[in-house]
C-alpha cells in the first residue's frame, strides 16, 4: 500500500488527499493544505506553488493542475497563473483590458482579458465595497475594488 501511494505521487507529481495536496518537489513529497496555497505560477514544465510559508516547485504543467484542482477553490486567471479564490482580496482594474487579482498577502497577479469574465463569475456572491468609479478614475488611472463575502459583483460590473 505504501509503495502504491508513493508510485502514484511519483508518476503524476500530485495527489489529492481530502483537504491536502501531496506535491512531489524534487526528491521529497510535500503535503500542502489547499487553504495555505495563495497561487500557482507556470514556468515551462514546472509549477511554483506560493503558500503562506514558502514557494514549492514541482515538475507538472499548469494545464494538468487546472484539471486536478477543486474548481470551487482554484481558478486559472492567466495562461501562467491559477489563484486560490479564498485569498482574493481585491480586484484592480487598470484600464479596459488590464485587470489584476490582489491577494490577501499583497501579491498582484494579472488576469488575462480572455479569463476575466470566468474569474469574476467564479467569485460568485461578493460585494464591491468601494464602488465610486468616477471619483477614483479622476484621482488615479486605476480603479481598485475591495471585496467582501456578501452581495453581488456581477450586478455592479454589467
Amino acid at each position: 500500500m505504501e509503495s502504491s501511494f508513493f508510485s502514484r505521487v511519483a508518476q503524476t507529481g500530485l495527489l489529492k488527499l481530502d483537504d491536502r495536496l501531496c506535491v512531489k518537489c524534487g526528491t521529497t513529497i510535500e503535503f500542502l493544505r489547499a487553504e495555505t496555497i495563495y497561487w500557482i505560477e507556470a514556468d515551462d514544465q514546472y509549477a511554483r506553488f506560493y503558500s503562506s510559508t514558502k514557494c514549492h516547485v514541482s515538475r507538472m504543467t499548469i494545464s494538468y493542475l487546472e484539471e486536478q484542482l477543486d474548481r470551487s477553490k482554484f481558478i486559472r486567471i492567466h495562461r501562467r497563473a491559477i489563484v486560490n479564490l479564498q485569498h482574493v482580496q481585491e480586484i484592480l482594474f487598470k484600464d479596459r483590458k488590464t485587470t489584476y487579482a490582489i491577494l490577501d498577502n499583497g501579491t498582484k497577479v494579472r488576469v488575462s482579458h480572455f479569463r476575466k469574465n470566468p474569474f469574476l463569475n467564479a467569485l460568485g456572491d461578493i460585494r464591491i465595497l468601494e464602488s465610486n468609479y468616477e471619483s477614483e478614475a479622476k484621482n488615479s488611472r486605476s480603479i481598485r475594488k475591495k471585496l467582501s463575502p456578501s452581495g453581488s459583483l456581477r450586478n455592479l460590473l454589467d
